[in-house]
C-alpha cells in the first residue's frame, strides 16, 4: 500500500521550447516514476516533502516519486532540466541548435 506520492516538474518547462543539442529537433517532457521503500536513498527527503514533518501514524510504506526529463524523439537523447538550461544557453549565443 502506498504512503504518498510526490511529483516536481519545473514550470519553464510547462511554456518553453528546448532543442536536441545534437539533431536540433525539438525535446519533448518524459515522466519518470520511481518507488521509493523505507530504507532507500532519498526516502526520508521525499517523506518529509509529501508530509511536511507532521506526525502522521502509518506513514512507513512505499513512496511514488515522479519527475520529469527531457527526450528527443529523433535520436533518443534523455537530457535533465538543468542540463538543458546550460545547454540552451549555449545554443542561443551560438545561434544554432546543434552545437
Amino acid at each position: 500500500m502506498k504512503s504518498g506520492a510526490t511529483v516536481s516538474i519545473p514550470v519553464a518547462m510547462l511554456f518553453k521550447k528546448y532543442y536536441c543539442h545534437k539533431c536540433g529537433k525539438l525535446l519533448k517532457r518524459q515522466k519518470v516514476t520511481e518507488a521509493l521503500n523505507p530504507g532507500d536513498p532519498g526516502y526520508e527527503a521525499a517523506k518529509d516533502q509529501i508530509f511536511d514533518n507532521h506526525m502522521i501514524v502509518g506513514t512507513r510504506g512505499p513512496i511514488s516519486v515522479t519527475h520529469y526529463v527531457l527526450q528527443c524523439a529523433a535520436c533518443n537523447t534523455t537530457i535533465t532540466f538543468d542540463e538543458q538550461e546550460d545547454i540552451a544557453v549555449k545554443q542561443k549565443y551560438a545561434k544554432s541548435r546543434i552545437l
